[in-house]
């Protein structure tokens, strides 16, 4: 506990917020404090699927007022529970639209980059294609640079995105 608290008091926060977002410990005390909150989704609410990340949750249900009713409940639950709140930006939609979650949008049957993930994307091969250009790395440098902006796309179906990305702006000639 003392090593925990340590952690702890090496960052700060604003008021009523938790922990730093990209510390290390963060994923760790989130899976921690939020696991009885999976498992009253899963085993009391008996919610139809489940994805948590940190904070970020979805559930699938068959009704719009079925998931309404479980909000009302899990804004129950961690409130009385964990003494937290629900984020305010929650909603209820149809799978077929999809949804951004960790730099993806996923559908029932594709996952697909994110707006920001594409962005991510163009910057970089933008970035490393000028850094050539104007003789700052090598070409081996760049071919290495390459692979990771192609890693950028990794586990998305993002071919013929890429495809007309190259059409749209060919990569530079070495």
């Amino acid at each position: 506990m003392e090593l925990c608290d340590r952690v702890l008091s090496a960052y700060s926060t604003s008021a009523g917020r938790g922990l730093p977002i990209g510390a290390l410990t963060s994923q760790h005390f989130a899976n921690l404090y939020l696991a009885p909150f999976d498992r009253y989704l899963l085993e009391e609410l008996e919610v139809g699927g489940l994805v948590r990340y940190m904070d970020d949750v979805v559930v699938w249900g068959e009704t719009s007022q079925r998931l309404r009713d479980v909000l009302r409940a899990c804004e129950e639950f961690v409130e009385e529970g964990l003494r937290l709140e629900i984020k305010p930006n929650w909603q209820i939609q149809r799978t077929f639209r999809g949804l951004t979650l960790c730099g993806f949008r996923v559908f029932s049957r594709k996952l697909a980059l994110s707006q920001r993930r594409r962005r991510r994307y163009r910057q970089a091969r933008v970035s490393w294609e000028s850094a050539y250009l104007s003789g700052a790395i090598d070409a081996r440098t760049l071919q290495e640079a390459y692979a990771g902006v192609l890693a950028i796309t990794t586990g998305a179906q993002s071919l013929a995105w890429r495809r007309g990305e190259l059409a749209r702006r060919p990569a530079v000639e070495v």
